[in-house]
């Protein structure tokens, strides 16, 4: 084969893969697009930081921004996870909980990895007090949006006053973690049926606002159902 020829040949190889070249890169474009990152329950480092730009993701920061969450680093797999606000608004919202292995070995490849592997499935500790299986939260997480519905829905959710702050998140913070998980948030005391929410244990004050037909429950109640994705 001639100098000529060869280069014929090389020239048609690479005019032959170039669209499957560019649709991957499309792809992987698109996918990058949609990678949306919030780190809570570890320290947001720089390194960290890094390695979110080197995949193409972009870093969420507030708890107003965590219910568009597609993937949650809320470990490092040496200490044990937190329930923090911004991870009960997440989980409402995705089933990607990962340990930071997966943005670590992801910014190697440059790429998002798959997740089965990174899941935060082995903090037993984190389970026993929370009394809850995260296999199967993150299960429910994702049946809740398979069936286009959340775990609160169509429930009215009232907060009694003393329970922002006491132990709890501030009014702001508890109302987007019930609005994530679907429920209404009610600014006045109920007049129909509904859910209330008192402190724990509850003040004899908050039980006064328990209508006929309403049941009311812990702040720690709401969070441990919002945490296992069941009522």
């Amino acid at each position: 084969m001639t100098s000529r020829t060869q280069k014929r040949a090389s020239y048609n190889i690479l005019i032959a893969e170039a669209p499957d070249s560019i649709a991957k890169r499309k792809r992987q474009r698109r996918q990058d697009q949609n990678l949306r990152i919030l780190v809570t329950g570890i320290e947001l480092t720089a390194n960290y930081r890094s390695k979110i730009s080197s995949i193409g993701g972009e870093l969420l920061e507030t708890i107003e921004e965590a219910e568009t969450a597609t993937h949650i680093i809320c470990s490092n797999g040496k200490e044990q996870m937190r329930r923090t606000p911004k991870l009960l608004v997440g989980i409402c919202n995705t089933s990607n909980l990962l340990t930071s292995k997966w943005l670590v070995d992801s910014a190697l490849k440059r790429a998002a990895l798959p997740v089965q592997s990174y899941l935060v499935l082995n903090d037993k500790e984190f389970e026993k007090k929370h009394k809850f299986q995260m296999r199967t939260a993150l299960a429910n997480s994702d049946r809740f949006r398979q069936n286009n519905t959340t775990l609160l829905a169509g429930r009215d959710v009232f907060i009694c006053k003393g329970v922002p702050g006491n132990k709890a998140p501030p009014e702001k913070e508890l109302k987007l973690i019930v609005n994530a998980a679907g429920g209404k948030w009610l600014s006045r005391s109920p007049r129909g049926k509904c859910i209330i929410i008192t402190s724990d244990p509850p003040a004899k004050n908050q039980l006064r606002v328990v209508r006929q037909g309403s049941q009311h429950f812990t702040i720690s109640w709401l969070f441990n159902c919002i945490l296992s994705q069941e009522l």
